[in-house]
């Protein structure tokens, strides 16, 4: 069977561009590009919450913290 094509692998593929660490790089070489681009947004993703939006989101409900 043809690995690009292989249910299993494309399932592992998929899982690890979720949970993606510099290892997956190295079984997936196609991941290189997705993790280049996190670690470029992360600083920007941080920054994020600091905003005031963003303090004491784990004490507000459900309903406001996905709105």
């Amino acid at each position: 069977m043809n690995p690009a094509t292989d249910p299993k692998i494309d399932l592992e593929r998929r899982t690890s561009a979720m949970t993606l660490s510099d290892m997956e790089m190295f079984i997936f070489p196609e991941l290189i590009y997705s993790l280049m681009l996190a670690n470029m947004m992360s600083p920007i993703l941080w920054r994020w919450r600091e905003d005031p939006w963003f303090k004491g989101i784990q004490k507000k409900s459900l309903v406001a913290r996905v709105n």
